[in-house]
């Protein structure tokens, strides 16, 4: 799946897409046009955990492995993207709002 690295390399592509898009969180995806978010309650454990899922049907469960495809996303580009950048921003206004 994309956005899946190991060890440094995995790192690295974290750090450059918090270096340009700043940390994300569960609000700000969740405000990402498009996406969808599910809530699964584990019986086992008692707690619950979230799945984005990306208009193309792709599942996220990490916000680490988002940054990492995000930062993977920029390194190929050279630069954050229109699309991702106006993406990510309307992910920061539904916060405010």
């Amino acid at each position: 799946r994309r956005g899946e690295l190991k060890g440094q390399r995995r790192e690295d592509m974290i750090a450059l897409s918090k270096s340009h898009l700043g940390d994300l969180t569960g609000e700000i995806v969740f405000g990402f046009p498009g996406w969808k978010c599910r809530w699964d309650f584990l019986q086992v454990s008692k707690q619950v955990c979230k799945t984005f899922t990306d208009p193309e049907g792709g599942e996220w469960k990490l916000l680490k492995d988002l940054e990492c495809k995000f930062g993977m996303t920029i390194e190929r580009e050279g630069k954050v993207p229109d699309d991702l950048a106006q993406m990510v921003q309307a992910g920061k206004d539904n916060v405010d709002a």
